[in-house]
């Protein structure tokens, strides 16, 4: 080709375009390189895999020239998941196949915007519209309840939506992943991570149970309840990346519950079956009638409230461990002698516990070790610090009476049943008979309005849940299903109830974690700040089924090896799992740019386009509801923490009327914006 060329260089994300405008050829070429490995070309240009190549004739037309074409492509390799997709091809026929579905996929979100976007009106049109402006006017009031009624009749029609959204990925849900040794390497470490994760907190909350039902819901209750309802929900459910668990507010919440059945005096299991019905009749109300579409003014705000909460929730819980401890043995009474060496050892154990989980699941970022590599030692952080520290509990403190897990169950199997008691009745218990009243009218409406409320509780935490594993962000395909996880939580805790097991729901920070722990992340530079993206997510059942199932075999292993594992690393367990889901909240971030020099504000883009004042003063409005939550959650008065779900749940209001009054708009747009 002896025509002079003309070369400009077009760079995108780990990918170089080079186009050249030449007169020897009939059309325009594109080529593509594939590198084995990044590749530094000069500044701006240190990770490049993918190498586009452009020549066009010099007489083309300007909508198909060199520059424009390279447009188009640095448009489709500025997509992560489309880099890692052309990455990973095989042959030139699937490369060719990616680049094609990516063109069609931009081509249709296109298409759709300009479909959407106003178009002009005449004249004539508009004498038209205002000829029939009356007309409309007094129709709109028809319409706007005829929508509303749309919304949610007939009943179960979102229900369908998602059986029928859901369905046709029902195969791959138990396939994806097993065709990649990478991908299968992060399905174990993610069913070891939430076996470890689920079966000693339900340790720790079901002695917490023990102790606030005296004995009628104890921890081999709460082991076979995580079992069987992570089955369930693994098989059946829509998402199954969120995880069903008992969380801290139900455990509170069964205190109340119990309190009720003992001022009533009748019989506390079978007033918690009749609650658990209840409860569960209006989620099964909620999904037929697709109540979970008000989720849509439930912003990135509320849930941040939410999950710090539930974080704040694991650290007083332990931290009240710590505090007992200490009074109990550095202050001694009734006797009881003075003994420093255990309240250290178990403080000692629930921050190492904590110390050595974080430091192993930071070791990805460290220098040590190839990328794979640390990313592998990350993902087993959890394991490894528990394994660790109860060992050293048990063998490096063998000397020190050290507080372990105890079993109360008076020799009865986990799946002991035991009647209801809806009349007048005596038996014995623990030793002592008790007699019971019958239930009445007030009992039933008790039950009833208990039942609500509990059903508020799991509809708001549930959902939120839902909602950060469904979020954007997390680059999930295969959709969502909020209606057929509530109907599948419905069904799953009538069960609970008949059996007096404790209630679940998809809960946080498991579920953000869980999707975490499959998911396959890079770092890249968001406006100056080196971040953790996540490129794809691995959406399988198998984590969850095999851990539910390693969980309820588990039964067997209470009270032995079980014992093994002192208290306090169960509570430093709650511990990292709190610390660890921090970071994922820009609420926190925003906390420690209050306590940070303004000149040393990293350039987040919300500190490029707001004013500081503003940033702070969103910040305090979240802490402020923040503290009204933790307030009437950590009070003494049981009454108190019935108002918790409508808390939760007045957030969402409080966010969309009243905190754009104090602060514009354009700013709520970028400090509560999308993920």
């Amino acid at each position: 080709c002896k025509a002079r060329l003309k070369m400009e260089a077009v760079v995108s994300t780990q990918s170089t375009g080079v186009l050249s405008s030449s007169g020897a050829i009939p059309g325009t070429v594109v080529v593509f390189c594939v590198l084995k490995s990044n590749t530094n070309l000069g500044p701006g240009m240190q990770k490049v895999r993918i190498v586009c190549l452009v020549i066009s004739p010099t007489k083309e037309k300007q909508t198909k020239s060199a520059v424009e074409v390279g447009r188009t492509y640095c448009t489709l390799l500025g997509s992560m998941q489309t880099m890692h997709a052309l990455q990973d091809a095989s042959t030139p026929e699937d490369f060719l196949r990616i680049v094609r579905e990516e063109c069609d996929r931009v081509h249709k979100e296109h298409t759709e915007k300009a479909e959407q976007a106003p178009r002009k009106v005449t004249m004539a049109a508009k004498a038209a519209s205002l000829g029939n402006m009356q007309q409309q006017q007094q129709q709109s009031k028809a319409s706007k309840l005829v929508k509303k009624l749309k919304l949610i009749w007939p009943p179960g029609k979102h229900l369908v939506q998602d059986i029928r959204r859901r369905s046709k990925h029902y195969l791959s849900d138990f396939t994806d992943g097993l065709n990649k040794w990478s991908s299968i390497q992060k399905m174990i470490s993610s069913t070891l991570f939430l076996y470890f994760s689920l079966l000693l907190p339900a340790l720790a909350l079901g002695v917490l149970n023990d102790d606030n039902t005296y004995g009628a819901i104890d921890a081999r209750k709460m082991i076979l309840a995580q079992g069987l309802g992570g089955l369930i929900f693994s098989v059946f459910g829509g998402q199954p990346l969120g995880i069903v668990l008992t969380p801290i507010p139900l455990v509170l919440f069964t205190k109340v519950i119990y309190t009720f059945a003992e001022e009533f005096e009748v019989d506390f299991l079978t007033f918690y079956f009749m609650t658990g019905v209840f409860n569960c009749c209006f989620l099964a109300l909620y999904s037929l009638f697709g109540v979970s579409k008000i989720m849509v003014y439930c912003s990135r705000s509320t849930e941040e409230i939410v999950g710090v909460f539930i974080s704040i929730a694991f650290i007083v819980d332990s931290m009240k461990y710590v505090a007992k401890e200490f009074g109990y043995y550095c202050f001694p009474y009734d006797g009881v002698k003075c003994d420093v060496g255990v309240p250290l050892a178990s403080f000692i154990l629930i921050f190492g516990t904590l110390f050595v989980g974080l430091r192993i699941y930071n070791f990805r970022h460290s220098p040590f070790l190839s990328a794979g590599k640390r990313e592998i030692v990350a993902e087993y952080a959890l394991a490894v610090s528990v394994i660790l520290m109860s060992f050293i509990g048990s063998y490096g403190f063998s000397s020190i009476n050290l507080d372990v897990f105890e079993d109360n169950a008076d020799n009865k199997t986990p799946f002991y049943f035991s009647s209801f008691k809806f009349s007048a009745s005596s038996y014995l218990y623990h030793g002592e008979t008790k007699e019971t009243k019958a239930f009445t009218a007030g009992v039933y409406l008790v039950c009833l309005a208990l039942g609500f409320i509990v059903s508020i509780l799991f509809f708001v935490e549930g959902n939120v849940a839902q909602s950060m594993v469904n979020n954007p962000h997390n680059r999930l395909k295969k959709g969502h299903a909020y209606h057929l996880d509530l109907m599948v939580v419905a069904v799953m805790n009538i069960i609970m109830s008949v059996f007096g097991l404790p209630w679940m729901h998809p809960s946080l920070p498991h579920s953000p974690l869980h999707v975490k722990a499959l998911a396959a992340t890079e770092e890249t530079n968001v406006n100056g700040v080196v971040k953790e993206v996540i490129v794809s997510v691995t959406e399988t059942r198998l984590t969850s089924l095999l851990a539910s199932i390693l969980i309820f075999v588990s039964v067997l292993m209470v009270p032995l090896p079980l014992q093994y594992i002192p208290t306090a690393v169960l509570y430093g367990l709650l511990l990292f799992l709190a610390f660890s889901s921090l970071d994922e909240f820009q609420l926190w971030e925003r906390l420690l740019l209050l306590m940070t020099e303004q000149q040393q504000y990293p350039p987040h883009h919300y500190v490029r386009k707001v004013p500081q004042k503003v940033i702070h003063l969103f910040t305090c409005l979240q802490l402020l509801q923040l503290a009204v939550l933790c307030g009437l959650s950590f009070s003494g008065v049981s009454y108190l923490k019935m108002l918790f779900p409508f808390v939760i749940i007045g957030l969402m209001p409080i966010r969309k009327l009243l905190i754009p009054k104090i602060i514009s708009e354009a700013h709520l747009d970028v400090l509560d914006g999308s993920h």
